[in-house]
């Protein structure tokens, strides 16, 4: 095709224009992408950064919490058994600091007074730590050096610590001799509760890395409650170096500085606990005051509640966090270049298909939105599907509950009329029998009299399993039930009145030489609670029958030389009301306390109990009122359930 002259020179003029218009417009696309990918990027790298964060946050927590957890153990050990050899507790507390690396060391530190200082220190050679006395910390040509201590009006001295060899410097130091911490002691007596320590150097440690001990005082129980004296203390020795360390080891690594500092320490201004840096290749500066640290775009602060104490734990991005960023930087403006000089040559040769490339695009992405939406809409079908089935199978479980228990009934019902019309048959034919026994020979008479004898005794079984089998398939239909009462005021002391008088006429109507202290110590501030109040009071009749039932069994085995007595309780706790019934009969065996509250499961001699008891109980409580139901017992000693109820349902 033939063109003129004029329009070819016409394009060749304008070509300079629309190739600097093309290079200008190329620049500022490289840029706008440049800013893009930088903002995304940074972008990625904070998303990069936060959950990295967040895991070493959550690890290094739950670490904390389960030591906090393990440490209460030993704690309530004491609280129970105010006297636990060298050996028990050594066997108690070396799996909870095989498990926890962060933690140097748990010691039992009693309180002692001026007249049983000798009698701890001869008790601790006997036991073979043939140097043991109480020591105190004196400096001598500047450094630290253990001496005897001196006489006080009280001492807190390590007298069990494990791991043993390791720690031994530091038994029999007594710890009130040091300000930083007897504050450290008062304060936890002061709340009850655990404190924590300024960062010290603890008299055993070889690297003078800082450590922080914790502290729980411990109140013995008597009578289930805590005393108002402290028997002692349970330490532990935690450095924040192991401690973090071993959270990092169970993640991958990332080049995340790590500081931790306490915010709560007041005996120095320097507040320094351990500095992590994750690129020890590279000098860095450590401040002695999380004020002092310089902000850095990745960066978080997090604190951790240590007793009475709280840590900041900073972290911050190192250098090396976002290696590829010299080379992006780079890169990315280069291929900008390239591609603009590309675009401007070929530019007026694609111009057309440049339009129909971009028309596909839009249809492209109208077209995997259009996917997404029915990928999503697809999900949330499946999950609905599940949710129905779910739902379903709910439904047709307790169905099936009720109608196994309707089938089990319509049998039960002809043993149970044949059994009475067999039982009627049986009296009616003896009746007959005696008229005509003195034509019969002594021997038949007997044979008749010892046959009528076992019928009789088979019918009364009969009738006596029928009647317990009914009894399990009323507790099956009620355990079926898919609806609750009414949730209403209730005078809650008036409610457990009534149920102790019934379940206490109820054993005496059975056996009328059952006698028993009733001991009622009710807590009036509270009157009325939201409850419902027939399902409560079912609740409060399986607890007391079941208590009475205990009482009595050890007292037709004991003999007048046994006083029964049933305990009741309430008590309002903050939020929460508390219920106890407390028993001191025969006590549930540690090997059956984890099945207690199993359906079907009894502890009664056969055919006293069901077993479906404790397990409705436990369901009324948890479930229908947001509420729990523990126990605790002792063999042959006692049995106390807890009922805690919510005071604002």
């Amino acid at each position: 095709m033939w063109i003129p002259l004029e329009k070819i020179q016409k394009k060749i003029s304008l070509f300079p224009l629309i190739l600097l218009s093309i290079f200008i417009l190329g620049i500022g696309i490289t840029l706008f992408v440049y800013h893009l990918i930088e903002m995304h990027n940074q972008e990625a790298d904070q998303q990069k950064f936060i959950l990295a964060v967040n895991r070493r946050q959550d690890e290094l927590e739950a670490q904390l919490n389960i030591f906090f957890n393990q440490l209460n153990l030993v704690v309530k050990l004491f609280q129970v058994f105010p006297h636990v050899s060298r050996e028990e507790f050594a066997f108690f507390v070396k799996p909870i600091l095989s498990s926890q690396v962060g933690f140097q060391a748990i010691s039992w530190v009693p309180y002692v007074l001026p007249h049983q200082r000798a009698a701890y220190e001869n008790q601790a050679r006997k036991d073979g730590i043939t140097q043991y006395e109480f020591t105190e910390i004196n400096v001598e040509k500047g450094k630290n050096i253990l001496t005897k201590d001196r006489e006080r009006s009280e001492y807190w001295p390590v007298f069990y610590i494990e791991p043993l060899e390791s720690n031994l410097e530091a038994l029999g130091f007594n710890l009130g001799s040091e300000p930083k911490r007897m504050a450290s002691i008062q304060k936890s007596l002061q709340i009850r509760g655990m404190t924590a320590s300024d960062p010290v150097v603890i008299v055993q440690e070889k690297t003078h890395a800082l450590s922080v001990l914790l502290m729980l005082p411990v109140f013995p129980y008597r009578h289930g409650i805590e005393e108002d004296e402290a028997i002692g203390l349970c330490t532990a020795v935690m450095r924040p170096r192991d401690l973090l360390n071993n959270a990092l080891e169970r993640l991958s690594f990332l080049p995340i500085d790590i500081y931790i500092y306490d915010l709560t320490a007041i005996h120095d201004q320097n507040h320094f606990l351990y500095f992590y840096n994750s690129e020890p290749w590279i000098k860095k500066s450590v401040p002695e005051n999380q004020t002092m640290i310089q902000p850095t775009k990745l960066e978080q602060r997090h604190t951790i509640a240590i007793g009475d104490h709280t840590w900041e734990v900073i972290y911050q991005a190192g250098l090396t966090f976002t290696p590829n960023s010299f080379w992006q930087k780079a890169i990315i403006p280069a291929t900008g270049l390239f591609l603009t000089t590309l675009i401007a040559i070929i530019f007026l040769f694609i111009i057309d298909r440049a339009r129909t490339q971009h028309l596909y695009a839009v249809l492209e992405a109208e077209v995997n939105k259009r996917t997404e939406e029915l990928r999503q809409i697809i999900s949330q079908l499946k999950s609905t599907q599940q949710l129905l089935i779910t739902q379903e199978k709910l439904a047709s479980l307790g169905a099936l509950t009720a109608g196994i228990a309707h089938e089990i009934r319509n049998p039960l019902s002809f043993v149970e009329n044949f059994t009475d019309l067999a039982k009627s048959n049986s009296e009616e034919m003896e009746q007959i029998a005696n008229k005509y026994l003195s034509v019969w020979s002594l021997e038949d008479q007997q044979n008749y009299k010892d046959k009528l004898n076992n019928l009789q005794i088979n019918l009364a079984q009969v009738i006596k399993h029928e009647r317990r089998i009914n009894n399990i398939v009323l507790r099956m239909l009620d355990h079926s039930r898919q609806q609750s009462a009414e949730v209403t005021p209730t005078d809650i002391h008036d409610l457990l009145e009534q149920c102790i008088n019934v379940a206490y006429y109820d054993l005496k109507t059975k056996d009328p030489a059952f006698q028993v202290k009733i001991e009622k110590v009710f807590d009036l501030s509270v009157g009325e609670l939201n409850i419902v109040p027939g399902d409560i009071s079912r609740v409060f009749l399986n607890l007391l029958d079941n208590a009475f039932y205990s009482v009595n069994q050890k007292r037709k085995r004991l003999g007048k030389i046994f006083s029964p007595t049933i305990s009741v309780k309430t008590q309002v706790v903050l939020d929460r009301f508390k219920i106890r019934i407390r028993d001191n009969g025969k006590g549930i065996p540690s090997s059956e306390a984890i099945k207690i509250f199993t359906p079907f499961y009894t502890t009664k001699i056969p055919g006293e109990g069901t077993g479906l008891g404790l397990s409705f109980s436990y369901e009324i409580i948890t479930q229908e009122h947001r509420g729990t139901l523990t126990f605790i017992s002792k063999e042959g000693e006692f049995a106390e359930f807890i009922i805690t109820l919510p005071l604002i349902s």
